[in-house]
């Protein structure tokens, strides 16, 4: 290439914005073509729900099928529902920024916009298992294995400290006082691997 030709290139400062443009609309152009097949995938999830016992059942089958985790689940069934319902209400399709899922989620108000911060999905998660009746029964399952851990680790170290002690005290042959200083020390350390659960 000649310095003619080099001198009518576009500078590379030019460059990166047009760049960062063309790749944008190629995303957001992939994404308003994918926005109908996302509802009709989401269509058929919500008549496959209603096929599946519990909602558990149904977030596991679509994760097992699709690899579509819970939340996002949760989003397309949203959209669908809330723009069937958009679509019944206004006897036509709703005018919706189409650019994303999300930009049409925040359209039908089911998103926050992009000023306002968004919840943090694994706290949410968190919350909703922490609140579940089988969450509680588990806890209360853990809690109480450990009760019963903790009692028959107890008195094996009090069995193991009498056995001991009858030959390491200092009344008898070969006991001394550090001996039992020491066997002492040991069962106060093993029994504060178990610690009393707390309000006991």
């Amino acid at each position: 290439m000649d310095t003619a030709s080099k001198q009518v290139l576009r500078p590379l400062h030019v460059l990166i914005p047009l760049i960062k443009a063309d790749l944008q609309a190629a995303k957001e152009a992939a994404e308003e073509a994918s926005i109908p097949h996302w509802r009709s995938a989401a269509e058929k999830m919500d008549e496959a729900k209603e096929q599946i016992n519990t909602t558990s059942e149904f977030y596991s089958w679509a994760y097992k099928h699709f690899g579509i985790r819970e939340r996002q689940v949760q989003r397309y069934l949203s959209y669908y529902i809330h723009s069937t319902k958009s679509r019944r209400e206004s006897d036509q399709s709703p005018s919706l920024p189409l650019s994303s899922l999300s930009s049409a989620m925040r359209g039908l108000g089911l998103e926050p916009s992009s000023g306002r911060s968004r919840a943090d999905p694994i706290k949410e998660k968190i919350a909703r298992v922490v609140q579940t009746p089988a969450f509680h029964k588990e806890k209360q399952n853990r809690a109480q294995e450990y009760k019963l851990l903790r009692r028959l680790a107890l008195e094996m170290i009090d069995i193991g400290y009498k056995a001991l002690a009858a030959k390491l005290h200092p009344d008898k042959p070969g006991g001394s006082q550090e001996a039992m200083q020491r066997l002492n020390r040991a069962r106060d350390r093993a029994k504060s691997v178990f610690p009393a659960p707390t309000g006991e």
